[in-house]
């Protein structure tokens, strides 16, 4: 009868062992789905300024015209990166532009597409029709509610 108690003992720590409390935590697009906002931009807070430059302008016959006597300064106010169940985000950044000494102008890009979650790293793939107006694939590493990405040579920091 000990061997019998024994092995029930076993079979029944196997069963409870099946329950959530002993499973690893997979994270899953359930555990990370959610609105991020954009927070840094490289450690520094928005708004992000990249400075004045000029603007290099090609016109036919493909000589190129200096405008920097149209030189703007363009900061990122605002951001948001929306991870859904599905596997698809929705990417939205907000620029500032304020040309020379005329009045600013506000643009916000927009970008869609998939993701593909592996541990605590996130691969994020824009869609071919329309949803790479913020650039190319894209990588992040998720810790909690903060996203952090690596984008265009910056890093962005996001919190849930």
């Amino acid at each position: 009868m000990d061997a019998m108690l024994r092995r029930s003992l076993t079979v029944l720590g196997a069963l409870l062992c099946g329950l959530p409390a002993c499973a690893q935590d997979a994270a899953g697009p359930e555990s990370i789905a959610g609105e991020y906002a954009l927070r840094t931009v490289d450690g520094q807070p928005l708004p992000f300024s990249f400075g004045s430059f000029g603007v290099i302008v090609e016109s036919p016959p493909y000589v190129p015209v200096d405008t920097s006597a149209v030189d703007q300064g363009v900061e990122i106010t605002d951001g948001r990166l929306i991870l859904f169940l599905d596997g698809t985000y929705r990417d939205e950044m907000t620029e500032t532009t304020t040309p020379g000494t005329e009045t600013r102008a506000e643009l916000t890009l927009t970008g869609f597409g998939g993701y593909v979650l592996n541990n605590d790293q996130v691969t994020f793939i824009p869609d071919r029709d329309g949803g790479s107006a913020l650039g190319g694939t894209f990588t992040g590493t998720i810790d909690g509610d903060q996203l952090t990405a690596n984008r265009g040579g910056y890093v962005l920091g996001y919190s849930r």
